[in-house]
């Protein structure tokens, strides 16, 4: 998470940070856990690990493209 705390350090007051990711991956490059997680869950868990952070508000919107 200390990844998360730097972007936190950066970012201005009211700030946006925007996280993409696709369904496609590659399994020798991807944590334990993204491989074991469906795709909504995926989001669950990014959604998550943002919310952690106290003074982070999130906001996403799901494309099944």
């Amino acid at each position: 998470m200390a990844g998360l705390a730097e972007l936190q350090r950066v970012l201005k007051p009211g700030g946006r940070l925007i996280v993409t990711f696709s369904n496609r991956y590659f399994p020798p490059k991807v944590i334990h856990l993204w491989k074991n997680l469906y795709p909504t869950e995926r989001l669950g868990w990014v959604t998550q690990c943002l919310l952690m952070r106290d003074s982070m508000t999130v906001k996403y919107s799901w494309n099944a493209g």
